[in-house]
């Protein structure tokens, strides 16, 4: 929704508003110096007239800019509270969006990005909750094979947590002292199948596939691993 009253329009017509007041003042206090019988006065109460008129003045512009003023440092902070919220990680108190000018643009376009990333949260807690209920160990990893993600099925096969794993390569993780990290992973891929060591040494076998996550976006770039313990088999 474009902005029905801009803020220079605003103070465009609170300036000419203040000028043709001072203005109209100016005038009527030229012609009550020059005769103030014109509206009944003697001369003695002209200058309690013109000083209470100047305070009114002084009062009501002072007044004005602190309402307009209060106006937006409240606009403002409210803005800040909602930036402070969604880093905090809480998504769902809403926005007041009132104003019709920019800054009720601004407040409209945090708002909207409050939105979306609440519905980018649902979805990632949707994804990391369907992950973490398979039986099969998955770690998707970079482009550069650095793992980024791991379920609790992975960490419950090689006995780390994700600070552990997050950062290190499928690779280090594979059984075969004799082969090179490419190696061990290309073999296990071929084969469908390899040792995994866990963190207390013990080898454990697993079927191993891998696929590419395909995107168009490099940063999103890289494969996904799913092992599982065939141990039993």
């Amino acid at each position: 929704e474009a902005s029905m009253f801009s803020l220079k329009t605003k103070y465009a017509v609170y300036g000419a508003a203040i000028a043709i007041a001072l203005l109209l003042g100016c005038a009527a206090i030229i012609v009550l110096i020059r005769d103030p019988a014109v509206i009944g006065l003697a001369r003695g109460s002209l200058s309690w007239l013109l000083a209470s008129a100047a305070a009114v003045m002084v009062i009501g512009s002072a007044w004005l800019a602190f309402f307009h003023g209060r106006r937006l440092v409240d606009t403002l902070r409210q803005l800040n509270d909602s930036a402070t919220r969604m880093t905090q990680g809480d998504y769902t108190q809403p926005l007041p969006t009132l104003r019709r000018d920019e800054l009720g643009d601004l407040q409209r376009t945090v708002d909207q990005m409050r939105l979306n990333l609440r519905q980018t949260t649902i979805t990632k807690n949707y994804l990391d909750s369907g992950l973490n209920s398979m039986h099969d160990a998955v770690f998707v990893t970079a482009a550069d094979g650095t793992i980024r993600i791991t379920n609790t099925a992975a960490r419950r096969l090689t006995g780390l947590d994700e600070e552990h794993l997050v950062g290190r390569t499928v690779a280090t993780l594979l059984h075969a002292p004799e082969q090179s990290p490419g190696d061990k992973l290309q073999k296990a891929q071929e084969s469908g199948e390899s040792v995994m060591r866990t963190q207390t040494g013990q080898p454990i076998p697993v079927s191993f596939s891998a696929s590419e996550i395909e995107t168009a976006d490099p940063d999103f770039a890289g494969r996904i691993y799913v092992a599982r313990d065939i141990t039993d088999r």
